[in-house]
């Protein structure tokens, strides 16, 4: 995939979603979160939003992210994280969660990960707070931005399967995995 595009707008990226219904979304989604205690694996991590939204010390903190720009924000905002993100593909090649206590993905970034790297975040120890796109929807970034990605839709029935019915559920347009 090509992320050049999110590098074009990773400037004016946060800047798009300060309206009232996302500041709000965000603070549920904190509420949401589990308690995130031990090493913390953030896919899609972007400009650094779960940094935002709870308290992480850099140290225990890895963010993951095929965009260089968006990585650049991030660090200018944050540069405690400066050393704690790494820009990679979405492919799941080099996704290893066997080694984090905590693996978050917010707001569809696992939409854009393949079955296998889902499947092998599945099996891992690791708590998890994983936030997918429900079927059919469409993401406002890319309204918003003027993107499209090809990403994919995983059913809910699908992820029961993987996660087990009780741990997940929905929220919005996303339907959220919460477990151990």
């Amino acid at each position: 995939m090509n992320y050049s595009q999110y590098d074009k707008i990773a400037s004016k990226y946060d800047t798009l979603f300060r309206d009232e219904m996302s500041l709000v979304e965000n603070r549920e989604v904190g509420q949401m979160l589990p308690p995130l205690s031990g090493s913390i694996l953030d896919i899609g991590c972007g400009t650094g939003l779960l940094t935002e939204i709870a308290k992480i010390d850099p140290q225990e903190y890895l963010g993951i992210d095929p965009s260089k720009g968006m990585l650049e924000q991030f660090t200018n905002k944050y540069p405690a994280y400066k050393d704690r993100v790494v820009c990679e593909p979405f492919d799941g090649k080099s996704l290893d969660c066997r080694n984090f206590d905590n693996i978050v993905a917010l707001f569809g970034s696992p939409s854009y990960l393949s079955r296998y790297a889902i499947l092998a975040i599945s099996q891992c120890k690791a708590r998890k707070f994983l936030m997918f796109y429900k079927e059919k929807y469409h993401p406002v970034t890319y309204e918003k931005c003027d993107v499209e990605f090809r990403h994919f839709f995983y059913s809910k029935k699908v992820l029961c399967s993987l996660f087990g019915e009780e741990n997940v559920s929905e929220y919005h347009n996303y339907l959220i995995v919460n477990c151990v």
